[in-house]
């Protein structure tokens, strides 16, 4: 079998001992490798590996453990995957884990692989208020407001970035005032 996938991949004419060199086999899949044949094999491999993991991130997804999701999700360089359904669920994994950071980096690949991605501008306004990241989610919303003006939502996103913002002035006067009145009672 190896000499026959040597034979088929020779150009010319070779030696046999110089064929045998460029050739190995490989025990687990029980097949023969060359040089001119292995990247074929390799990506075939990649892509039969990469759906068997998607299947069980779904079946994970499904069963809402999500972190055992992660640990799947965490191994896949998804920057490779064309898919924008697949991308938003492993954005929602990694949101779900609270790695905000994370899930806006994937929300970001899949909107931009997105014809239209009103839905995924809008977790990424939600991703970036999850990670107090007022002034991005603002960018976010122009860009919303821009894709999906006649959308009712954008009044629910403007209300949660106004909610947002009072939340952190509080915060601000809250500190300032605890501030002037310990300044006070000195």
């Amino acid at each position: 079998v190896g000499s026959e996938m040597c034979i088929r991949d020779r150009f010319r004419e070779q030696d046999h001992s110089l064929c045998k060199k460029k050739q190995s086999f490989d025990k687990g899949t029980g097949l023969w490798y060359t040089e001119r044949n292995y990247g074929k094999l390799v990506n075939a491999l990649d892509k039969e590996e990469f759906r068997i993991k998607l299947e069980e991130i779904n079946k994970l997804v499904q069963d809402k453990d999500y972190k055992g999701a992660m640990n799947i999700v965490d191994s896949i360089d998804w920057r490779r995957v064309k898919n924008v359904r697949t991308l938003c669920v492993v954005g929602e994994i990694y949101a779900a884990n609270g790695r905000y950071e994370d899930s806006k980096e994937i929300f970001l690949l899949a909107y931009h692989k997105a014809s239209i991605g009103k839905n995924i501008l809008y977790r990424l306004i939600e991703i970036s208020l999850r990670m107090d990241d007022i002034n991005e989610a603002e960018e976010f919303f122009e860009e919303y407001k821009q894709v999906a003006s006649n959308d009712s939502t954008q009044y629910i996103l403007q209300y949660k970035i106004a909610r947002a913002k009072n939340s952190s002035l509080n915060a601000v006067s809250y500190t300032h005032l605890r501030a002037h009145e310990t300044r006070s009672n000195l």
